[in-house]
């Protein structure tokens, strides 16, 4: 028997490949709604990525649910990488990021190619392993700092005429 979810799907086929879209693309499309493939799509987010495809205004998609698992394991990465590198006992080490998605997004997406919410559980456990490798390596954050060569605040002075007629 033929779902909608069915339908939905073999719609999405279509217009995939009426619009030529490669792989990559796909895969990058998926991973928008933190899904490896269209199988994994919920119906919902199939109605909201065929809506688009097919040039529709469609509601957002509703986010998908996220496993205890998967909270656990991005929990456990957050801490191995914005724990101070300090404490004695190298289990409670982190290596020192700010608590700043401006600094940890870059930082994830160097050593995983991909954010924190697109990886999947399996490449969350890779990830923990790697991160608990660069701790062990005793490497850690270090702030940039600026140029010490360049002050910090450049002041530039601007003077006009006055149109004083004893300067010509």
């Amino acid at each position: 028997m033929k779902t909608h979810r069915d339908s939905l799907l073999a719609k999405l086929h279509i217009l995939l490949k009426e619009q030529g879209v490669d792989e990559a693309t796909k895969r990058a499309m998926y991973a928008g709604y933190g899904v490896e493939t269209a199988a994994d799509l919920t119906a919902p987010q199939l109605r909201h990525l065929v809506g688009t495809l097919a040039g529709e205004a469609v509601p957002e998609a509703a986010p998908r649910p996220v496993s205890n698992e998967t909270r656990r394991l991005r929990s456990q990465c957050l801490a191995l990488m914005t724990k101070s590198p300090d404490p004695a006992n190298i289990k409670l080490r982190g290596l020192g990021l700010p608590n700043d998605w401006a600094v940890i997004n870059p930082f994830v997406r160097h050593h995983t190619g991909a954010l924190l919410n697109q990886l999947s559980d399996g490449r969350l456990i890779d990830f923990v392993k790697k991160l608990r490798k660069i701790r062990d390596s005793g490497w850690f954050y270090n702030a940039p700092r600026p140029d010490e060569n360049r002050p910090a605040h450049t002041l530039v002075f601007v003077a006009t005429p006055t149109g004083d007629s004893a300067i010509n």
